[in-house]
């Protein structure tokens, strides 16, 4: 490579690194809380006060290695607990990964060429989904982080590694499995596309022979699951302290509780990504599907590194097709999938270089045209859109008046007289990223299911939509009712005690 094609290549690494960092960080606090951020954010607060100690639930919530970054992430900041925390922080610790994500194609330069690396790259960086959920604070973009660069590395496994590289591969699948148990889809996925590549060999190899060649892997698969095991033991017993983890880690298989209304047809993912719908925008991520296309028809013509090639294809898909047989489906499963087809598409240019002048400046126009439609539409959906029912990502969004009502509530506060807002109830079931918004409140009991009738003197109520008539009638008199939204089509009551209303009106034209 001569100097100017160094200068060049330096200066478009440098361009997607800030186009991609742009488009995660870019006005991170703006969009509401969703709910899987707002419980995300109070198990993490268990990290930061010692008076109430993380542990690891099995049933309910994922990797702890989302919460762990986060408290550092925290602690930077200076938030030492639940009433001290922002979004920022939060939301950081997850956007570096997804960050970092852009980056990892660089590892695939020495071997198969600087194009590829790019083309990956700048694929990675502009994805709508990927940046979506890079600005998200939850376990998927960090699951997306190790699991791509673990296929990375499989894709450059060759005989001759040392112990150490497979060492390299054993940790970042146990990072994987600390950062959700949904890594085991992976690892089936990339088993299945590696018999798929060697079915040939392994039909004619006998028992014997079979045996024969692996011999030489165990050191080196020991090596690995070595490794594997270190990051499992230490992160799921958080640094030894709770051994228990340990059990419950592989208990969550077994007992995880899924939550009903998330079941979707098999083609939802397809329909989602790569099928254009016009809702206020067009909202696909086409162009990647189809340069993925290219890239794995390519691995069966005489091209090199084609069963590398073939092993990524196979794996993009089977891992496509295993999410969609599941009927438990939400957007942000597909990041890991999608990130395989980001790498896959990279290689629909490979061998760019002995190209003639057409077909590259061919290519080059087609790459442009995609590019820019996929960073107008990550702009549009972590900005405009980011909590649109119209947005496919958007999925459960919070609503916005969210936002407003915590201010106003700090208003209350300031203006009525100390104490005048506390205790306040929440009641019914479902209620996050509510106690988000409440965590600067001195006083919050939660009741999934009252026993009694409610108690007129309290001064802030919160009803969730099952107790509605119950409460409508009984507080009618001693409160004034709110219709608030929790989340898009999820209505909310918030009941503030009438003397407290009645105050609040008295001092409205004077401070406002």
């Amino acid at each position: 490579m001569s100097r100017a094609q160094k200068i060049i290549s330096l200066i478009t690494l440098v361009v997607i690194g800030l186009a991609g960092s742009y488009l995660r960080f870019s006005e991170l606090s703006e969009r509401p809380m969703h709910a899987d951020e707002a419980t995300g954010a109070r198990l993490t607060s268990f990290r930061l006060n010692s008076d109430q100690p993380y542990q690891f639930n099995p049933e309910h919530f994922h990797g702890p290695l989302l919460t762990l970054t986060a408290a550092i992430s925290c602690k930077l900041a200076g938030e030492n607990e639940w009433s001290e925390m922002s979004k920022f922080p939060l939301r950081a610790s997850c956007a570096i990964f997804g960050s970092a994500l852009l980056f990892l194609p660089l590892l695939l330069y020495s071997r198969f060429g600087f194009s590829v690396a790019i083309l990956s790259a700048s694929l990675l960086a502009t994805s709508p989904l990927l940046v979506y959920f890079s600005r998200m604070f939850t376990h998927e973009i960090q699951l997306t982080f190790f699991g791509l660069l673990c296929v990375i590395l499989l894709i450059q496994l060759t005989p001759q590694r040392k112990l150490s590289y497979y060492m390299l591969i054993g940790l970042t699948l146990g990072f994987m499995f600390a950062a959700k148990e949904t890594f085991a889809i992976s690892v089936i996925a990339w088993f299945a596309s590696w018999v798929l590549l060697k079915l040939p060999e392994i039909r004619s190899c006998k028992f014997g022979q079979l045996e024969q060649k692996i011999r030489p892997y165990r050191a080196p698969l020991a090596s690995c699951v070595g490794a594997f095991l270190v990051v499992w033991l230490v992160i799921y017993s958080n640094g030894f302290s709770q051994p228990a983890g340990l059990w419950d880690s592989l208990k969550t298989y077994f007992v995880y509780q899924i939550e009903d209304g998330h079941d979707k047809a098999f083609g939802y993912y397809f329909d989602m990504l790569v099928i254009p719908e016009k809702r206020a925008i067009w909202w696909h991520e086409l162009p990647i599907f189809l340069l993925a296309l290219v890239g794995f028809a390519r691995s069966f013509t005489a091209i090199s590194h084609a069963r590398v090639i073939r092993f990524l294809g196979y794996s993009a898909f089977i891992h496509l097709l295993i999410y969609s047989l599941i009927d438990y489906k939400t957007p942000w499963l597909m990041c890991l999938p999608w990130a395989h087809f980001c790498l896959l598409a990279g290689f629909s240019i490979s061998g760019f270089s002995q190209w003639s002048r057409t077909l590259k400046l061919s290519s080059i126009t087609i790459i442009a045209v995609a590019l820019s439609i996929q960073l107008r539409t990550s702009q549009q959906a972590s900005k405009r859109f980011h909590s649109d029912e119209r947005n496919p990502y958007a999925y459960t969004a919070s609503n916005r008046n969210m936002e407003s009502l915590e201010v106003w509530l700090g208003t209350l506060n300031n203006e009525l007289p100390a104490g005048s807002l506390s205790p306040m109830q929440v009641i019914g079931e479902n209620y996050w990223p509510l106690p988000w918004y409440l965590r600067h409140q001195p006083m919050v009991t939660y009741t999934q299911q009252p026993t009694s009738l409610p108690d007129s003197s309290v001064p802030v109520l919160f009803v969730m939509p099952v107790h509605f008539e119950l409460y409508s009638e009984m507080l009618s008199h001693s409160h004034v009712p709110f219709v608030r939204s929790l989340r898009n089509q999820q209505p909310m009551m918030m009941y503030l005690r009438r003397d407290l209303w009645d105050k609040w009106m008295e001092n409205w034209p004077m401070n406002h």
